[in-house]
């Protein structure tokens, strides 16, 4: 083999893998499928407005915002082949803003904080499909703060404390009916 055929060789070798590292085939190899990416604001026909990172291979968005013609706002991380939003801050027209992780089957809020137009704030893990806070803190508008297991029929509290804006407490297990108190 001759010098020169020993350095075209050299030379289509590493045509080939700057030519694969141009178009992510590496970034694709080690996993790193959203790495393959553009920025960029699409504004479609439903009047919806698109901006951020979009996943070159399936040209859907996967880190940014988009901003609906009915007022509704979603801002965070996307599903790259469906174009939900998994995990970020959902406001909707009414008010109701939404922090967390997103349940992909049923798109609701299943660990995070919810906050309510009234002033309502929930924060904690949540069914996917019955959209209720099963475990963690309940601040109502009024100053009342519930923390614990909620039961998922009657969304009452079942077990943790309640604390009072007069600063009273009240620890142990609740009625799942009347939400009273009934062991401490």
């Amino acid at each position: 083999m001759t010098d020169t055929e020993t350095f075209l060789g050299i030379m289509t070798i590493c045509v080939v893998l700057v030519t694969l590292s141009y178009f992510g085939f590496f970034d694709w190899l080690r996993g790193n499928k959203d790495k393959v990416q553009f920025f960029q604001t699409v504004i479609p026909d439903d009047g919806r407005v698109i901006e951020g990172i979009f996943c070159d291979i399936t040209g859907m968005l996967i880190q940014g915002k988009v901003t609906h013609a009915n007022g509704q706002i979603e801002e965070g991380k996307f599903d790259r082949f469906e174009g939900q939003l998994i995990e970020g801050k959902l406001t909707s027209p009414e008010g109701m803003v939404e922090e967390g992780t997103r349940e992909k089957l049923t798109r609701t809020l299943i660990q995070g904080k919810r906050t309510s137009p009234d002033g309502m704030v929930e924060e904690g893990t949540f069914n996917g499909f019955t959209r209720t806070l099963i475990e963690g803190k309940l601040t109502y508008p009024g100053g009342d703060v519930e923390e614990g297991t909620r039961d998922e029929e009657t969304r009452r509290l079942i077990k943790g404390k309640k604390i009072f804006p007069d600063g009273r407490i009240e620890e142990g297990k609740f009625d799942k009916d009347t939400g009273k108190l009934i062991e401490e």
